[in-house]
């Protein structure tokens, strides 16, 4: 990945500390809850729901807490 010439340098950024620009955050947030809904559409029980929902959570606060890159 670290060779790709769009996703490369966010990578090797993110290694080093500096963090996630935040359109980046923006866009994994988003794809997150878009997932994680359409799952819920399709699941059946809803204990299953309440993990995958407890799963989203858990992603979007990790998302959150890395630091936010400034700058380009």
């Amino acid at each position: 990945m670290l060779g790709l010439p769009r996703i490369g340098p966010a990578v090797r950024d993110y290694r080093a500390g500096l963090g996630m620009p935040r359109a980046a955050k923006r866009a994994a947030i988003t794809m997150l809850t878009i997932s994680v809904g359409i799952s819920l559409w399709f699941l059946p029980s809803w204990t299953i729901r309440g993990i995958v929902v407890a799963a989203g959570v858990i992603g979007v606060w990790f998302i959150l807490r890395q630091p936010t890159r400034t700058g380009s």
